[in-house]
């Protein structure tokens, strides 16, 4: 299976960019260009893999804050809080892939 860039939907918040591709039923893949912040959240259900590929930035994994860099990777477990903040490009993996309503905001 190919899983190519331009047949990703584009998705737009304040503090990325990211392409989600959906071509398997089982996970799904995400491009994302952070430039701010990502905004707490969690996800039911599904493992969440982040794999730096260029920049820099912090993340908060269930209240633990690291600084991470090209070639970082970071495993999110269910429901397990998180965010995301800095300038990199990350690859993203879900898995199972989550269903509509899984992400939930921790935002006020």
């Amino acid at each position: 299976m190919f899983a190519p860039l331009s047949d990703s939907r584009k998705v737009e918040k304040s503090g990325f960019t990211a392409w989600v591709n959906e071509a398997s039923d089982d996970l799904n893949t995400v491009y994302v260009e952070c430039h701010e912040r990502h905004g707490r959240c969690y996800v039911k259900n599904s493992h969440r893999i982040y794999y730096v590929i260029s920049g820099e930035g912090e993340f908060e994994v269930d209240g633990e804050i690291r600084k991470v860099k090209s070639t970082d990777t970071v495993i999110i477990k269910p429901e397990e809080p998180y965010d995301y903040w800095g300038k990199m490009k990350l690859f993203e993996a879900n898995f199972p892939k989550p269903k509509v309503g899984d992400e939930i905001s921790l935002e006020s």
